[in-house]
């Protein structure tokens, strides 16, 4: 009887003693699941004004076509999403599907490579923790991170810091290690939530400080070649920006602190794990685990804990942090979406060396487990209430409207000849129609984006060349049946879908000079 007491006893430990042999990859499989279920009931079903410029940068890469360093129209920004997407594109994988899948997988690989490189040299606790963080966050959380928006493309950069450290020594793993930071902030600067504490961790411990500081500073200037190289390209083309980056120069600016400090649940927001409404709580985490370093006499960690919370508060001070809405599509906390990953990767330090203990893991794999069945029955309520609260700068709608209007803008152009569509003002977004649909349905008919088009090679196309027959899509449907009345090569071609179109034939007008005119009879402020 004591045997078979023994033995029950035994086997549960047995099979706990299996499930920790396999370290961070069943989570690994359990986040690759949730993105899965992410993108087939949320990501791929909404997109977003600013997603079309990605989505459409995708097909213009896999089709070798380069147009400048950043997103279209800005002076900021690589397109990092599109570069990757570009030959699944090319093989034609749909974009609905590939675009959020890519980015989250450049959300997600920096927590998997930085897992793997700590189970590999033995330590199963911190890469088990450093893997479940993406799950401990909230449904938030996976959409902000599997928006095809540039939101986190430098995060995925930082990747390959553990791979770095994996295979290279000595001086040429310091160069490597600044060569990845450089590039990761040149991709997007809020990698640097991140990489401050970590440089300042990889400098510290050692006698050889001034040696692999000066390889890490070398090191940089591969991110800062490719940032001076492309402002000097935005300089030499001014004329091809429309959106340009407000000064990003970190000063001390006591009331802007004061503000972002008082607002922290803001700024931070789906940033914390498992006590998802208190997004102030990940900047209390910092102080706690910084409190735990200094507590187990890990004084370098907790100097770059010090240095790394210091940048973060300075960081309030830069105007672009503080623009944002309480919304997944254009959020505050983009600025600071390094911020998990610091949590797991410094809580994976603290762990380094420490046992599992069977009965916190049973109870951490329960919370994981309890944290992705809430976000999984959240995730259809949760998204359409994100959309709703998208009320500005961006548009959101639904996917199959778009493509379902798509066809009809293809159909009604292949019909009448027609050689440019614009887009005005209507239900859907004039940007939809000029950038996510020649993606959807390509060829002709050309878009054109009148005072707004962040594409410049179609401007210098377009504006000054006279098109025979062009289509409108939306507009007052009063001013287009007074202007048709005066203008007899005007007619109304479709009215069965969410707005009207219209065609224009027989021109002779430059296409600028056409839209002045049309824009003056609707009674739409001219852009121009």
């Amino acid at each position: 009887m004591p045997y078979r007491i023994e033995a029950g006893i035994a086997r549960p430990q047995r099979l706990l003693h299996a499930l920790v042999s396999f370290g961070p990859w069943p989570f690994i499989l359990l986040a690759l699941i949730e993105r899965a279920l992410l993108i087939a009931f949320s990501s791929s079903c909404w997109v977003s004004t600013d997603d079309a410029v990605m989505w459409h940068a995708a097909v213009d890469y896999a089709h070798g076509r380069f147009y400048g360093p950043y997103y279209y129209g800005q002076d900021y920004g690589p397109m990092l999403e599109a570069l990757i997407a570009a030959p699944f594109a090319r093989l034609g994988v749909p974009l609905r599907v590939l675009m959020p899948a890519v980015t989250s997988f450049l959300a997600l690989v920096p927590y998997w490579f930085f897992a793997i490189a700590a189970h590999r040299t033995g330590h199963r606790l911190a890469a088990t923790v450093i893997a479940c963080m993406p799950l401990l966050l909230p449904l938030e959380y996976q959409m902000m991170t599997s928006l095809p928006r540039g939101f986190i493309n430098g995060l995925s950069v930082l990747a390959l810091l553990p791979v770095v450290q994996g295979t290279t020594r000595g001086t040429l793993e310091h160069v490597l290690v600044g060569a990845v930071v450089s590039v990761a902030w040149f991709v997007n600067p809020n990698s640097l939530v991140f990489s401050v504490p970590y440089v300042v961790l990889y400098l510290v411990p050692g006698s050889d400080l001034l040696h692999r500081a000066l390889a890490v500073a070398i090191g940089t200037i591969v991110g800062i070649g490719l940032h001076h190289w492309a402002q000097a390209w935005c300089s030499a083309h001014p004329d091809r920006i429309v959106h340009h980056l407000r000064s990003t120069a970190l000063h001390l600016d006591r009331a802007a602190i004061m503000a972002g400090l008082s607002n922290l649940d803001a700024h931070f927001r789906w940033l914390m794990p498992v006590l998802w409404p208190y997004g102030g709580m990940a900047g209390c985490s910092l102080v706690l685990l910084g409190a735990v370093a200094a507590f187990l006499r890990k004084w370098s960690l907790a100097l770059a804990l010090l240095i790394g919370m210091a940048f973060i508060t300075v960081c309030f001070t830069v105007d672009k942090v503080h623009d944002g809405l309480d919304t997944v599509y254009y959020p505050l906390s983009r600025m600071f979406l390094a911020l998990p990953l610091l949590l797991a990767w410094v809580s994976g330090k603290l762990l380094e060396g420490r046992r599992y203990h069977g009965p916190v893991f049973l109870a951490g794999a329960i919370l994981v487990c309890a944290c992705f069945v809430v976000r999984c029955a959240r995730m259809e309520k949760t998204s359409h209430a994100q959309v709703a609260s998208q009320k500005q700068w961006i548009d959101v709608g639904w996917m199959d409207l778009r493509i379902s209007d798509a066809r009809r803008v293809k159909e009604v152009s292949d019909r009448y000849g027609v050689g440019l569509a614009v887009p005005l003002p209507a239900k859907i977004a004039p940007a939809f129609r000029a950038y996510l649909y020649p993606v959807l349905e390509p060829g002709p008919p050309a878009t054109y984006l009148y005072g707004f088009e962040r594409r410049y090679w179609v401007r210098e196309l377009y504006a000054s060349k006279v098109v025979g027959t062009i289509l409108f899509a939306g507009g007052s449907e009063e001013a287009w049946e007074t202007l048709m009345t005066k203008d007899g090569r005007i007619a109304l071609v479709d009215g069965t879908g969410p707005d009207k179109l219209y065609v224009i034939r027989n021109n002779d007008l430059a296409t600028d000079e056409l839209l002045v005119y049309v824009m003056r009879e609707l009674g739409l402020a001219d852009p121009g």
